[in-house]
């Protein structure tokens, strides 16, 4: 399964043995990184 970061499903195997591909839009990574500010609450003084 292929999941953006949103939760939307891009493309999902069947049940057997599958190989999935997609491609990776670097602007749009951008933009997601932008928006959902993760690296802003990382706290690297509590790890060792």
């Amino acid at each position: 399964m292929i999941i953006d970061p949103w939760g939307d499903i891009l493309c999902e195997a069947s049940e057997g043995e599958e190989i999935l591909t997609g491609d990776i839009d670097l602007h749009k990574v951008r933009e997601i990184r932008a928006q959902i500010p993760i690296f802003a609450d990382r706290r690297p003084d509590l790890y060792d």
